[in-house]
């Protein structure tokens, strides 16, 4: 299966530019529902995936978002995963409980969000060279219960066990799965901004 890559990409309000990736971050949106912009406090996700499977992507490769960083309030796990090496995803999702708690048990994925997030995945993979041992939860980042349907792995309604999302992204990076991914735009800042620390 194929999915299409909504061109989205816009320099507004990405806070910094970064490096070679390393790692990819899967995320759930946090919110029931669905949107594909950069906060204007520049968090947010390179691509964001609709509850149908369409792809947006909000950011170049290039760009750092504010995404999987402790923000002076998390634990950083592994060493090395930082906003600057990585490539988050955000997978808008729906709850059937309290919307207002990641604790909730019942967050869950759609299918056809699963799917492409499992496509992009592999294709990201494929196409930067990066191993499937860094494909990442935000929770395997820092301490946050982010994409809740994967921490609590309950396979509530339609949202799989992470194993099997893991296993659907081999399956796509086998079958050779390649992007065409358009590139972004930049801007030249004329004044000085404030970066976060540990990015």
């Amino acid at each position: 299966m194929t999915h299409k890559i909504i061109n989205a990409i816009s320099s507004r309000n990405v806070p910094c530019w970064g490096s070679r990736k390393k790692y990819i971050a899967v995320h759930y949106l946090g919110v029931a529902g669905q949107a594909h912009d950069l906060a204007s406090d520049g968090c947010g996700a390179h691509f964001y995936i609709y509850w149908d499977g369409t792809i947006y992507q909000r950011c170049s490769l290039d760009a750092v978002p504010w995404a999987v960083g402790t923000a002076g309030y998390y634990t950083q796990k592994p060493p090395e995963a930082r906003n600057s090496n990585t490539i988050s995803i955000e997978m808008c999702c729906k709850c059937d409980g309290n919307a207002a708690s990641a604790e909730d048990k019942k967050w869950y994925f759609t299918k056809e969000t699963q799917d492409a997030c499992a496509w992009l995945v592999a294709g990201l993979c494929h196409d930067l060279g990066i191993p499937s041992v860094n494909v990442l939860c935000h929770y395997d980042i820092v301490n946050k219960t982010c994409r809740a349907p994967y921490v609590h792995n309950n396979g509530y309604k339609t949202s799989w066990t992470w194993a099997t999302f893991k296993q659907r992204a081999e399956e796509y990076f086998s079958a050779g799965q390649k992007l065409e991914l358009k590139p972004g735009m930049k801007v030249k800042l004329t004044q000085d901004i404030a970066i976060r620390d540990e990015v």
